[in-house]
């Protein structure tokens, strides 16, 4: 009896692995695409911080523009640097609609800035102002006020001061300690 069932054992896990060997190509490559994307969609839509003890959820656009290794490395070692990129890629700037003072203006237009993502075929002059990020440009904090064109109806973008963003971020840290 004991040897008919390790037999069986032996019979089934044979046929799985031959199934498996068998599977064609395509197959294995929609499968293995499947669980990537799932793998991806899963920690874009669950990554969150515990910081002072709240719970704080990641900006999609945090999540789509650092790889997820480098996420996880600041989750443990830098969390108070994540909160900092979090706020910022929320909180660092407006678009408004400037009406006809945006074309009267020389503004300078935001494709003169260079793009830091590697994706740069899916940011680049994107219409949808919902996910714009404002990490993908070489756009960096100054002692005043910048007012860029988005070279979009009469829209432009105004990314705060130095002093203006850090007053900001100040008075959120308050409020979560």
């Amino acid at each position: 009896m004991k040897l008919k069932l390790s037999r069986n054992k032996v019979i089934i896990s044979s046929l799985i692995t031959h199934s498996i060997i068998f599977f064609s190509k395509k197959f294995r490559f929609t499968l293995l695409l499947i669980i990537i994307i799932f793998g991806q969609y899963s920690f874009a839509q669950n990554h969150k911080l515990i910081f002072n003890n709240k719970e704080i959820l990641l900006d999609d656009r945090l999540v789509n523009h650092f790889d997820f290794g480098y996420l996880e490395k600041l989750k443990s070692e830098s969390p108070n640097l994540l909160v900092y990129l979090n706020f910022y890629v929320k909180n660092s700037y407006k678009i408004i609609d400037a009406g006809e003072k945006a074309k009267k203006d020389n503004y300078k237009l935001l494709s003169e800035y260079s793009l830091t993502s590697k994706n740069t075929q899916e940011i680049q002059r994107s219409n949808n102002l919902d996910n714009f990020n404002i990490l993908s440009y070489e756009v960096n904090l100054l002692d005043s006020q910048q007012v860029i064109s988005l070279e979009q109806n009469n829209l432009v973008l105004i990314i705060d001061s130095k002093q203006e963003f850090l007053e900001k971020y100040n008075k959120y840290i308050n409020s979560i300690k």
